[in-house]
């Protein structure tokens, strides 16, 4: 498992209350680090617009996009996710239609023109599945 968390704030673009989430975010411990099973966590401290993916291209099962939700940020990362999963990977992005986040959701309606989006019925998620044609009624389908 590899997350990667903010470093600092500092000339950072927010939406909503992300800066609040991440000044928290900030000043919390990892319950993970106190588990067994740490050394199978890889913590990558850092501003994901500065993530550079070399080396790991097509190396995730799975991205799960939570982070910065302004557009810009939402972009680099939905590039780079997309880099990063392997030939029968997938991405989840949280808080579609989360009326905090509207540019998120504007900004995965959009993608869903050139990539086949599914929203996950009743919840804030949208999942891209590569090859996999997904039975869906016309709401489901962003």
């Amino acid at each position: 498992l590899t997350t990667i968390d903010i470093d600092s704030v500092d000339g950072v673009i927010f939406e909503g209350v992300d800066e609040k989430l991440a000044k928290k975010s900030l000043e919390s411990i990892r319950e993970y680090s106190f588990s067994n099973r740490r050394g199978q966590v890889e913590q990558i401290i850092m501003n994901t617009m500065e993530f550079s993916i070399d080396g790991r291209e097509g190396k995730f099962d799975m991205v799960f996009v939570d982070a910065n939700h302004h557009v810009k940020y939402a972009e680099r990362d939905t590039e780079n996710s997309f880099k990063l999963i392997g030939e029968k990977g997938c991405i989840v992005w949280h808080d579609y239609k989360n009326p905090n986040h509207p540019s998120l959701t504007d900004f995965l309606d959009n993608l869903s023109d050139t990539k086949k989006l599914y929203h996950i019925e009743e919840t804030m998620m949208v999942i891209y599945l590569p090859g996999i044609e997904m039975p869906t009624s016309k709401a489901d389908k962003v």
